[in-house]
């Protein structure tokens, strides 16, 4: 019977129930949807337009249909690392792909390609594209660079059983048939007879001595060598490449990027199968690998420099001399990188391009429009106002790629005031609107009707921080005061429906007597 005498108040446990349930909604989102919720009703108080934050570039998808991973060798040793390159069919392909490694006690590979070797063995690398159609398996073997785990009957010396007087014979020593990377040292039992220096062999006059190779004090090989023989002749022709290209003059360089030269001479001989590179600033770095016939070479920083190659042999001669000039890679741009809350007037903000490469950042500079904003002394931006800014980033390297964003900039302590005001005080003082009326009316006893109200704004208060905690959601936490906050808006707003209600009542009853009696 009192549902249908009391629709109204029917209706308003209904809206009492909604109401919760919403609160509850808004308790399970993490910490950065519910910053963009409250950012909407901000943004509407404050006059901002959330339309205009532009800080994406629509990419296009488009799936990989082939994949492949080179390395500058097969081989690498333990304590090293070394980056993979990563080549896709098609290469506009914007799928994503990751790696992984068949055995992680001997490699272990990260979600940028670089491998990192622990142990000696055999490991595979693979590259798999998000959707699975596409996939290549690197094959890479793991030497030892000391004691641990070296196999004696694996070390072998190539040098001449018999050497020419006055002759210059460089070393090469193997583990398996490859270079070895373990700090070892040479040394001859008889330097009357030659000397070394631990890559060459110096000879100085007939006769027989053991050349002897130890690692960590310990002596792990040694060779028997006889000295006798013609004089060395130097060698007259040079060749070079970079890249498998013949070397011209000039060369460009992408940052961050590794590159191969490959030496020879016509009539060479052992003392000139190594080459060594003077490079005149820190753009470049070589690294010798083998016997330096092929030198592996790491850009660095950015600039031109000069590059020449001489002989180990004679460092008063290059033998050819070009030009490098190192240019960060072009960049594939997607957007603007925003942090987790967007950006605030507190600031402060370093302004980067989200990329595909981190080295083509290099020689990005942005400008943004109007005056309304400063940088701190560590150089990042910090807005004096909340707004729409427009921020154009432009390439010095490569000036025709420009890139403009519109980003929000809002007051955080005025959002997050809004956010108690709006989603805790305004939210609960509405759930006491709907309870007093519902409650008032379904339980007549007092004060038993105002008890029941109390207890179930309580119960919706403790509930929705409860839902707050780590197990439910993240980026929020449990906080007492915002209870206290939620029950100071519920009490105000059972006040002020009891006093609505009063008055209301009072009014009618006013109307009613003094209206005359029909008879």
């Amino acid at each position: 019977m009192v549902f249908y005498k009391k629709p109204w108040a029917v209706a308003s446990l209904i809206a009492f129930i909604i109401t919760s349930l919403a609160i509850f909604f808004f308790s399970f989102q993490s910490g950065t949807e519910s910053g963009e919720f409250s950012k909407v009703f901000y943004a509407l108080l404050d006059g901002l337009n959330l339309n205009e934050q532009s800080t994406d570039i629509d990419v296009e998808k488009v799936d990989i249909t082939a994949i492949t991973l080179s390395a500058p060798r097969d081989y690498y040793y333990v304590g090293t690392t070394v980056k993979l390159t990563v080549k896709l069919m098609p290469e506009n392909a914007t799928e994503k792909y990751s790696f992984s490694s068949s055995d992680e006690n001997i490699a272990t590979v990260t979600s940028k390609g670089e491998v990192s070797f622990f142990s000696v063995g055999n490991a595979l690398i693979t590259a798999t594209s998000e959707s699975g159609n596409a996939e290549f398996s690197l094959p890479l073997s793991v030497y030892p660079s000391g004691l641990d785990g070296l196999d004696r009957d694996k070390l072998s010396v190539q040098i001449a059983d018999v050497l020419d007087v006055n002759y210059c014979a460089q070393v090469k020593v193997l583990y398996d048939g490859k270079p070895v990377n373990i700090r070892y040292k040479l040394s001859s039992s008889n330097t009357q007879v030659f000397s070394t220096n631990g890559a060459f062999v110096l000879t100085h006059a007939k006769g027989a001595a053991t050349l002897k190779m130890t690692v960590e004090e310990q002596e792990v090989f040694s060779k028997d060598i006889t000295v006798d023989g013609k004089v060395y002749e130097y060698p007259q022709n040079f060749n070079a490449t970079f890249n498998g290209e013949k070397v011209g003059e000039n060369f460009t360089f992408y940052l961050g990027k590794n590159y191969s030269f490959g030496f020879s001479a016509d009539n060479e001989s052992d003392c000139c199968q190594s080459f060594r590179l003077r490079i005149e600033n820190d753009c470049l770095t070589a690294l010798y690998v083998d016997d330096a016939k092929q030198i592996n070479v790491s850009a660095q920083e950015c600039g031109k420099c000069l590059v020449r190659v001489y002989s180990t042999m004679n460092f008063t001669e290059p033998l050819a001399t070009f030009t490098a000039n190192v240019i960060p890679p072009k960049a594939v741009v997607t957007g603007l990188t925003v942090p987790a809350y967007g950006f605030n007037c507190s600031g402060p903000y370093e302004l980067t391009l989200s990329v595909n490469d981190k080295y083509s950042l290099v020689g990005y500079t942005y400008k943004i429009d109007g005056n309304d904003y400063h940088f701190d002394e560590n150089n990042y931006v910090v807005f004096d106002r909340v707004g729409n800014f427009n921020v154009t980033f432009t390439s010095e390297y490569y000036p025709e790629d420009s890139y403009t964003f519109t980003l929000v900039v809002v007051d955080d302590k005025k959002e997050l005031r809004m956010r108690k005001e709006f989603g805790h005080f305004g939210l609960f003082a509405l759930l006491a609107l709907f309870g007093t009326v519902a409650f008032l009316f379904f339980i007549r006893k007092k004060p038993l009707n105002y008890v029941v109200i109390t207890i179930a704004g309580l119960i919706v208060a403790v509930l929705s921080e409860l839902f707050q905690l780590s197990l439910f959601t993240s980026g929020r936490a449990f906080q007492f005061t915002d209870i206290l906050i939620d029950m100071a808006g519920y009490a105000v707003g059972i006040g002020l429906t009891v006093l609505a209600l009063f008055t209301f009542y009072k009014v009618r009853r006013k109307r009613r007597t003094s209206s005359p009696t029909v008879k």
